[in-house]
């Protein structure tokens, strides 16, 4: 579990997951161990099936989960410094047929809010998305894969919008991904 969280920070990894699945030939079990890394999701091991159990167990101490349950999905988090790197790593465990899977995303409490123009839009993508910021009424909806970009975007857009004559107030999920300076931000379960 420690070589995984160090792994994850080595490689700029965003999530990693432990998925129990059958091998290429759909005949023995494994478990797969998953990092996803610039937005591409790639195998980097497997591990016996029978370490599974223990393996989640560890996780889901760490992450104050009930270890006795595993029939229903649960989420939890661990407050860590791996490298000298303040982490916050958000977990949740799912049950399948073949065991319980694990994801877990990375985040980065040394994060620093990124910056619209350095996201790599097209010009008249990003002349769209500013025009849409600047309106009075209307909506931004920014959908994608997980890991394509779309918390960056979402706090790209935060950081611009904020100034001392605007008062945003944001409900996220806990934890806070970034904190954006001028924005009031609120985490919930």
């Amino acid at each position: 579990v420690s070589a995984m969280m160090l792994l994850g920070v080595a490689l700029k990894a965003s999530d990693y997951h432990i998925i129990p699945t059958l091998d290429q030939a759909g005949k023995q079990q494994t478990v797969e161990i998953r990092y996803r890394v610039g937005g591409v999701l790639q195998l980097v091991a497997t591990m016996d099936p029978r370490l599974l159990a223990p393996v989640i167990a560890r996780w889901k101490r760490l992450a104050n989960c009930d270890v006795r349950e595993s029939r229903l999905p649960q989420d939890g988090r661990i407050v860590v410094k791996i490298r000298e790197q303040d982490c916050d790593l958000r977990t949740s465990f799912l049950p399948l047929r073949l065991g319980e899977s694990l994801t877990v995303r990375l985040l980065s409490r040394s994060e620093v809010v990124p910056d619209l123009d350095r996201l790599g839009y097209l010009l008249p993508v990003k002349t769209k998305l500013e025009r849409a910021l600047t309106a009075h009424f209307g909506m931004v909806v920014i959908t994608g894969p997980m890991g394509c970009g779309k918390t960056a975007a979402l706090y790209a857009c935060l950081k611009r919008l904020a100034s001392p004559d605007v008062k945003i107030i944001t409900i996220e999920e806990d934890p806070i991904e970034c904190m954006v300076p001028g924005v009031a931000q609120m985490q919930v379960r």
